[in-house]
C-alpha cells in the first residue's frame, strides 16, 4: 500500500514537472510574441479586436481537448494529476493560441514591416501600422524622367503602370525604375555627352533615367557623332524587350545605332526618399529634359499599359474626379510642374531651383494621420491625409 502511495506521489510529481515545463515555455513564447505585436503602432490595436474574437472563440473548444489529452497523458493512473494537467494545459493552450491569433493578424507587419500599404488600383491608401521599431529598409537608387514638350500645348509624358507590377500598380506616373548594374559600367564614358561635367554619382542615376524612358516608353535621349537627334530605329524600337528583361545590355544597343546618351540633356528636378516606414523604399531622382522631336511614344505592355502626353493641370484634374491613380510623390512634382508656363520654363526653372531632398513623414493630428514635407522643399506646405494620398 505504502510502495502504491509512494507511486502516485512521484507520478504526480512527475506529471506537475512536465506540465509546468511546458507551461513555462509556452509562456516565454507567448510573452515574446506579444511583446513584439504590442510594439507596433495603436493604429493596428482595433483590427486586432476584430480578427481576434473570430479566432479565440475557435480556439476555446481546441484548447480544452489538447488541455484534457495533454494533461491525460502526464499521469495517466493519478486523478491529481490528470485535474492540474487539465489546468496548466489550459492555460498553456490559451497563452499559446491567443499570441498565435495575435501573431496571425500581425504576421505582414513582423515580417514584412509593412506600415503602409497603397492600394493603387482602387485609389485608396489604408493605414495599416507605423513603427519605428524595425530598422528601416535601406533605400534602393532609382531614377525617374520628365519629359516635356510644347506641342503645342504644354504636355508631360506620363505611363499607367501595369496592375499587376508589384509598385504603383495601375498608377499614372513618369517613366522611370531602379539603377541596373549596367549603368555604372565605365564603358559608358565613350558612349555619353557630357561624361566629365557630370558628377560621378550623377552618371549611373541620369543613365538609368534614360533608360528607363526607353524601355517604358520607346524613347531614346541620345544624339548622332554629328550632333544631330537621334530620331529612333527599327532596331532599337525592336530591342526594347532584350534589354528589359537583361538578355542584351543597353551600353552594347547604343554602341550598335552609334548613338551617345545626352546625359546633359536632364535637369535635376526632385530628389525623392520614400518614408522610413514603407517595407520598399527608393531614394529616387527627378530629371526634366525636353522630349525629342521625332521619336514617338508607345507603352511596353509589360511594366506599362498605357503612354500618354498630358497637361500636368489635366492630370491632376483626372487625379481629382477619380479617374487616375496618381500616387503622392508624382501628385507634388505634378503640381510643382504645372507652375511653369512651357517646356522651356519648367527646364529653366528647375535649373535654377535649390534641389532639397524630401522624405516624407507621417504626423498625428486631431483629424488623424497626416503626411507632410519639409516646408522649404519647394512645393509650399504640405500636410495630406493619408487616406487622401492617392
Amino acid at each position: 500500500m505504502r510502495a502504491q502511495g509512494e507511486k502516485d506521489i512521484s507520478e504526480i510529481l512527475a506529471g506537475r514537472r512536465a506540465a509546468l515545463i511546458l507551461a513555462t515555455a509556452g509562456s516565454l513564447l507567448a510573452i515574446a510574441l506579444i511583446s513584439v505585436v504590442a510594439s507596433l503602432d495603436r493604429y493596428m490595436v482595433a483590427d486586432w479586436g476584430r480578427r481576434f474574437g473570430a479566432r479565440f472563440a475557435v480556439s476555446v473548444g481546441v484548447l480544452f481537448l489538447m488541455a484534457w489529452t495533454g494533461g491525460g497523458r502526464l499521469a495517466p493512473s493519478a486523478r491529481r494529476s490528470r485535474s492540474f494537467g487539465v489546468v496548466v494545459g489550459a492555460v498553456f493552450a490559451e497563452v499559446t493560441l491567443v499570441s498565435a491569433a495575435l501573431l496571425g493578424s500581425a504576421s505582414s507587419l513582423l515580417f514584412e514591416r509593412q506600415p503602409l500599404i497603397f492600394d493603387v488600383e482602387e485609389g485608396l491608401v489604408t493605414l495599416i501600422a507605423m513603427t519605428d521599431t524595425p530598422a528601416p529598409a535601406v533605400p534602393r537608387p532609382a531614377a525617374t524622367i520628365l519629359l516635356v514638350r510644347d506641342d503645342p500645348a504644354f504636355e508631360v509624358l506620363m505611363v499607367k503602370r501595369h496592375h499587376q507590377i508589384d509598385f504603383a500598380s495601375g498608377a499614372l506616373v513618369f517613366p522611370g525604375g531602379k539603377l541596373h548594374a549596367g549603368d555604372h559600367d565605365r564603358a559608358w564614358a565613350t558612349r555619353v555627352l557630357g561624361w566629365a561635367e557630370t558628377r560621378v554619382p550623377e552618371r549611373p542615376l541620369r543613365i538609368a533615367a534614360i533608360r528607363e524612358a526607353y524601355e517604358e516608353t520607346g524613347i531614346l535621349l541620345g544624339r548622332h557623332p554629328d550632333g544631330s537627334h537621334f530620331a529612333g530605329s527599327v532596331g532599337a524600337a525592336a530591342a526594347r524587350d532584350d534589354v528589359a528583361t537583361d538578355r542584351r545590355a543597353f551600353l552594347d544597343l547604343v554602341a550598335e545605332a552609334d548613338v551617345c546618351l545626352d546625359l546633359t540633356a536632364l535637369t535635376p528636378f526632385a530628389h525623392w526618399i520614400a518614408p522610413a516606414m514603407a517595407i520598399k523604399r527608393f531614394d529616387t531622382m527627378f530629371y526634366i529634359a525636353a522630349a525629342p522631336p521625332d521619336q514617338l511614344a508607345v507603352c511596353d505592355g509589360y511594366e506599362t499599359v498605357d503612354a500618354e502626353w498630358i497637361a500636368p493641370g489635366e492630370a491632376l484634374r483626372l487625379r481629382a474626379a477619380g479617374e487616375r491613380t496618381v500616387i503622392f510623390p508624382t501628385r507634388m512634382n505634378l503640381q510643382l510642374l504645372a507652375e511653369a508656363a512651357g517646356a522651356l520654363d519648367a527646364v529653366a526653372r528647375a535649373s535654377v531651383r535649390r534641389l532639397v531632398t524630401v522624405e516624407p513623414t507621417v504626423i498625428q493630428t486631431p483629424d488623424g494621420p497626416y503626411m507632410t514635407i519639409q516646408a522649404d522643399a519647394g512645393y509650399g506646405v504640405v500636410a495630406v491625409p493619408l487616406a487622401d494620398l492617392n
